[in-house]
């Protein structure tokens, strides 16, 4: 290996949790767009819930995952707990 690759690699495990970061694009399609950070994908979502317009039901996602890939999907909101306590 050269010294540009153990060097790269140096600088990756002294950093180490920074890879661990979540950086998301959200939007509902139509007035809704926020980009939010985190370290939980579910955490993120649920914090926003709250904020978006009244009757979405879809929420429409951006981010690179922890292995590199970029992901693009729906989410359906509410998230959370389903079983309603109290009951």
């Amino acid at each position: 290996m050269d010294t540009q690759n153990i060097e790269n690699k140096l600088a990756e495990a002294i950093v180490g949790t920074a890879r661990r970061h979540l950086k998301i694009k959200i939007t509902d399609g139509k007035e809704f767009d926020e980009i939010r950070e985190g370290n939980s994908f579910k955490k993120i979502i649920k914090s926003v819930q709250g904020s978006v317009p009244k009757g979405t039901q879809y929420l429409y996602v951006e981010y690179t995952n922890r292995k590199g890939t970029v992901i693009n999907r729906a989410v359906r909101i509410p998230m959370g707990r389903k079983k309603r306590l109290g009951r």
